[in-house]
């Protein structure tokens, strides 16, 4: 994993700046307008100097110096150049002496007649800890019939490839859906990174992009069966055997009875 200088991780008063949204994600088709709008709010007792900035070739910040007063909002424009085909991921950063934030940004412009690829991490895994394995499903649409090449990466906020696979599938025309699951580095640090899928059949190449965070702490509904699983496998499965013969039983038990 290639070595990269340590994510800044927020100032004290990071939580006095509101952002909305909290990611940047946009897909569209090559030469189509779009424009997103950026609330910021200061909901703090000191005034913010900040400073926007991005490393997303195809994003433009309106406005890249702004002050805010306490209890002041305002709305910068983000605009999206899509003269480019292709899969833009990064950060966009707001950096003030008191305040610091990094919206994760992932936009992908598709080519129009061409076919379409869907990438989808489930919800369960947008948050992983170190080490853990995630999985995705991929919906190919407007194929033809014929071998499929797949290349699979992981990127992260700095556009490195941390991860990258290949392999080829057979498939009839129409609509094609599969998972894969993916083994991560233990190495990999606490952020937000990105998988990116190109999927090329007759010289034509589609790309796919879904994010997903490295942390070191799970939401709540997330961290006992993760952690457990983790920590004690043999227990996770004792745990979920019991569940499922406990399952079979009040079936068999009702059946008798009823």
């Amino acid at each position: 994993v290639p070595k990269k200088e340590p994510r800044r991780q927020g100032k004290i008063l990071s939580f006095d700046l509101e952002v909305i949204p909290q990611k940047i994600t946009a897909t569209l088709n090559q030469h189509d307008g779009k424009i997103i709008h950026l609330l910021l709010r200061n909901r703090g007792s000191r005034t913010f100097d900040l400073t926007l900035f991005t490393n997303v070739p195809v994003l433009t910040i309106s406005e890249k110096n702004i002050i805010l007063s306490p209890g002041e909002t305002k709305t910068v424009t983000l605009l999206l150049n899509t003269d480019r085909v292709g899969i833009f991921v990064g950060r966009l950063t707001i950096e003030g002496l008191f305040a610091f934030k990094q919206l994760p940004v992932s936009i992908q412009i598709d080519l129009p007649g061409n076919h379409k690829i869907t990438v989808a991490v489930p919800s369960s895994l947008k948050m992983i800890l170190p080490g853990q394995d995630i999985f995705a499903m991929f919906t190919l649409t407007d194929l033809q019939d014929g071998p499929l090449d797949l290349v699979y990466l992981i990127k992260d906020s700095d556009q490195r490839t941390l991860v990258a696979e290949r392999e080829q599938k057979m498939v009839t025309g129409g609509t094609q859906t599969f998972q894969k699951t993916f083994a991560l580095p233990d190495t990999l640090e606490l952020d937000d990174y990105y998988l990116v899928v190109e999927a090329t059949q007759n010289g034509k190449t589609a790309q796919g992009v879904d994010s997903f965070t490295v942390a070191d702490v799970l939401p709540k509904q997330q961290e006992f069966p993760e952690r457990l699983y983790r920590e004690s496998p043999l227990s996770f499965f004792l745990i979920v055997l019991v569940i499922l013969l406990l399952h079979v039983f009040m079936i068999w038990h009702k059946k008798k009875y009823d």
